[in-house]
């Protein structure tokens, strides 16, 4: 998996991100909008998505949208955790790679997606803990608005975001940029995440990798790595 870390840098893998992996749970980004606040080409930006995805013409008859070799960004966590966002043509994947060699899908944006992946806290506190607004950036995707969630909390935090993230040609344009967020993820409002008896979160939401009917011993694993990446360990 080719290391693509410098496209942190490029407003539009952000485009081509935030167009692709958000509105499973809500409306979706046109991405007129969201190029036009990142002041990008809708064609440029589409071009470099498949050029950086792999996408060629047949990729979803041949493999489903698969990659073998998917391009791949690595960010380093609190609590030795590293964070690997693996782009396929069909698919985005967030796993989680614990400094003991244990690995844990978070989240799952595409055709078969695994969603919310995340507390909208635990997002805050995972940027928190590397004092970097773009690694809040990279894991909003798979956040959801939850029930007990406050909407204007969490537009206010992803607006400070994008305001921080140095990749805003015009800055006025990070409040429209955490509107479209949020409304594309807000579906999933009538579930709400709950806390067990041992500290650790379950999601009553059936599609996300932390739901209560899931494999108990993955979501445990998913939920240590969270824990140690929110620097609470």
């Amino acid at each position: 998996m080719p290391d693509r870390t410098d496209v942190l840098d490029d407003r539009r893998f952000w485009a081509y991100l935030y167009g692709s992996a958000c509105g499973s749970l809500g409306d979706s980004i046109e991405p007129e909008e969201i190029c036009g606040l990142l002041d990008l080409s809708v064609d440029d930006a589409e071009r470099w998505s498949r050029t950086f995805t792999g996408w060629y013409p047949g990729i979803f008859d041949h493999s489903d949208g698969w990659s073998d070799d998917p391009a791949s960004i690595r960010v380093g966590l609190a609590g030795g955790v590293r964070l690997h966002v693996d782009f396929h043509p069909g698919d985005i994947y967030w796993t989680l790679h614990g400094p003991d060699m244990t690995e844990a899908i978070l989240a799952n944006a595409g055709p078969h997606w695994e969603l919310p992946g995340l507390r909208f806290q635990e997002a805050v506190a995972i940027a928190a803990a590397v004092s970097e607004p773009r690694t809040l950036l990279l894991l909003l995707p798979i956040v959801a608005v939850t029930a007990g969630d406050d909407p204007t909390s969490l537009l206010r935090l992803a607006e400070s975001a994008w305001s921080q993230s140095r990749l805003l040609p015009v800055t006025s344009a990070a409040a429209r940029l955490a509107e479209l967020w949020i409304r594309s993820v807000d579906l999933a409002s009538e579930y709400a995440w709950r806390e067990t008896s041992r500290g650790r979160w379950i999601c009553e939401a059936q599609w996300s990798t932390r739901a209560a009917g899931r494999n108990r011993a993955k979501v445990a694993r998913v939920n240590r790595l969270v824990v140690a990446a929110c620097g609470t360990a």
